[in-house]
């Protein structure tokens, strides 16, 4: 999968709130690195070593597949758009063609 970048969603910035208040500043941050780097490259900006098993489990069972759908989400809507453009494209192309018999 291509990583450029990614939409941030409030479900995210949700996350980060709670996680700090639990966890404090310095992690938090930790967890917005992992978000905006595998967003953005692909992979995680720490290492599961790094970080505590909550941050660990929030990142890969909601973040990550939620950037990851999203992304395959919108690489679809681009397929489909270049679908309907060659159709509309190849389509006209043929309406030129056509002709009537008196």
């Amino acid at each position: 999968m291509k990583h450029e970048d990614f939409m941030f969603f409030e479900t995210f910035k949700e996350s980060i709130d709670d996680f700090r208040e639990v966890f404090g500043d310095t992690e938090a941050e930790k967890l917005v690195l992992d978000i905006i780097y595998y967003g953005v490259t692909g992979e995680r900006k720490t290492k599961e070593g790094d970080v505590n098993d909550i941050h660990n489990s929030l990142f890969k069972h909601s973040i990550k597949i939620h950037i990851d759908k999203s992304k395959e989400r919108f690489e679809r809507a681009v397929e489909e758009n270049e679908k309907k453009k060659w159709k509309n494209k190849h389509s006209k192309r043929n309406e030129g063609m056509k002709f009537e018999l008196d």
